[in-house]
């Protein structure tokens, strides 16, 4: 996933990303196959729920979904980990509520919100999977003696 490219009022700056921008956007196809493309706008929107935030808002709320324990740095670091988050948001989730693993309920569709949803579905699939390779170890126990 990748921001979308921004207006840059410098030419030279302006040419010099979208050359950079072209060469990650075609490894990034010839990798995976598929590209997602977000405004700064959605980005700001699926990771603190206001479209208009700034950015040490959008550090902060990064840093603490992955429960962090600073700001990553540099700036682009911070903003690679929105674009991602806002993917794996947009995306992942939207998978989960299809098949009907999590619920949206109104007033708790924030970012937060469902990140914490999330993360309690992966930790019952991850206890699930626990309880599981224990019951095989106790029944191959058993079978050994």
């Amino acid at each position: 996933a990748m921001e979308e490219l921004f207006f840059s009022k410098n030419i030279t700056t302006g040419i010099a990303v979208a050359h950079a921008r072209g060469v990650a956007l075609l490894t990034c196809v010839k990798r995976c196959g598929k590209l997602y493309e977000y405004t700064p706008m959605q980005i700001k929107q699926a990771i603190t729920g206001y479209g208009n935030a700034d950015k040490k808002q959008m550090q902060a709320v990064v840093a603490s979904l992955l429960k962090l324990k600073s700001v990553p740095k540099p700036d682009d670091a911070a903003d690679a980990l929105g674009v991602a988050l806002c993917h794996a948001f947009t995306n992942r989730f939207g998978e989960l509520f299809a098949v009907g693993n999590m619920t949206r309920t109104k007033g708790k569709n924030t970012c937060g919100d469902i990140a914490a949803q999330m993360i309690a579905e992966a930790e019952r699939r991850r206890a699930a999977k626990i309880a599981q390779t224990r019951a095989k170890r106790t029944e191959n126990k058993g079978e050994e003696v």
